[in-house]
């Protein structure tokens, strides 16, 4: 089960909750097991793949060969000229975000999540009650040990968990840090 904020909103409700698309965006760095991984992750979600694109920036010193892009029509790749911070990454995938997707996720890329993730966080704010969703961190797996810790504060915030209205990502800017920039 999801554990789910929302922050309250007024905002146009479609008439569907898979009416719109969904842009992901996966900041990473010289870690292709992961991008792969998560991408896997992606295509199991219960959202309609067909409104789903994709959006990579990376800023490895070598661009990432993806294997297996041509499994993700709607995959964006986008290299950097030059290492950037994470909220710099995060500013960038946004600006690729088609017009078509309406709103934003973020999926860092060596997160996991259960496959109805996207739809879950996005229906609240299609359906107009939330303008801006996260999920609330329960257990951390740290690798390569393994070691899962479980959270003793429930009101923490996976912050990597974002999802909001692309018009709000275009209006507004992550800083330009690596830590906490969301």
């Amino acid at each position: 089960m999801l554990s789910l904020i929302a922050v309250a909103t007024t905002a146009f409700a479609p008439p569907h909750p898979d009416a719109v698309g969904a842009c992901i965006i996966m900041p990473t760095n010289g870690r292709p097991e992961f991008v792969h991984r998560a991408l896997e992750m992606i295509a199991e979600s219960t959202y309609p793949s067909d409104l789903v694109e994709i959006v990579v920036v990376d800023d490895s010193p070598a661009p990432l060969r993806l294997t297996n892009a041509s499994a993700y029509p709607s995959l964006i790749y986008v290299p950097t000229c030059c290492n950037v911070s994470v909220g710099a990454k995060r500013n960038i995938a946004v600006a690729h975000c088609s017009e078509a997707a309406e709103v934003v996720v973020h999926w860092d890329d060596d997160d996991f999540y259960v496959p109805h993730r996207v739809r879950a966080q996005v229906s609240p704010i299609l359906a107009g009650e939330a303008g801006l969703t996260a999920l609330r961190l329960s257990h951390l797996m740290a690798m390569p040990m393994r070691d899962v810790y479980e959270s003793m504060d429930r009101d923490v915030v996976l912050w990597a968990s974002l999802a909001y209205r692309a018009s709000l990502g275009r209006e507004l800017s992550f800083a330009n840090v690596s830590l906490g920039e969301d």
